[in-house]
């Protein structure tokens, strides 16, 4: 645990987890719920688990779950630095999230996809294994497995390569 981290209560890390500098796991967050004329703080009952030989990022943020559930980091997954994944978030093993990136809640996520550096993911969406969601990307829809999504709003990769090329010309 590098320094300045921070560890939350109902958190937990499987053996050979790192957690880089000033890093925070457990996070509470900040979520509401209108009512006429208020907005009500929903409390964060849930936790973070973390599995073996997961690596988090220096001043990536990792919330727990909403409800007595978990925000679940799969083994061997990386999340970069300045990472957000929101509450109730499962990753799968070996995934990779490069700098930047913001998963909003309850994002799937499977074993092998790679999400690129300053991508943004809307909450409850699915991404297959091995998928990849390129560099920028802001993912509005859940992909499958094996896919490459690029673009704002991400759209398959070869799509965006035609569309650029369409504005190019």
């Amino acid at each position: 645990v590098g320094f300045g981290a921070v560890i939350r209560r109902g958190s937990w890390l499987k053996a050979g987890t790192v957690v880089q500098e000033h890093a925070i796991v457990g996070h509470a967050g900040f979520f509401t719920r209108r009512r006429p004329g208020r907005a009500l703080r929903v409390i964060h009952a849930g936790g973070v688990e973390a599995g073996e030989a997961a690596e988090i990022g220096a001043f990536a943020v990792v919330f727990r779950a909403i409800h007595p559930a978990m925000t679940r980091i799969g083994a061997r997954a990386s999340i970069g630095t300045r990472v957000i994944v929101s509450h109730g978030c499962e990753l799968g093993e070996a995934v990779s999230i490069a700098g930047g990136a913001t998963l909003s809640g309850y994002v799937r996520v499977g074993p092998g996809a790679w999400i690129g550096p300053n991508a943004a993911v809307a909450d409850r969406l699915s991404i297959g294994a091995g998928a990849r969601v390129a560099i920028g990307a802001t993912l509005v829809r859940s992909i499958p497995e094996g896919a490459v999504y690029a673009g704002l709003f991400a759209r398959p990769h070869a799509a965006m390569r035609r569309i650029s090329r369409a504005l190019a010309r």
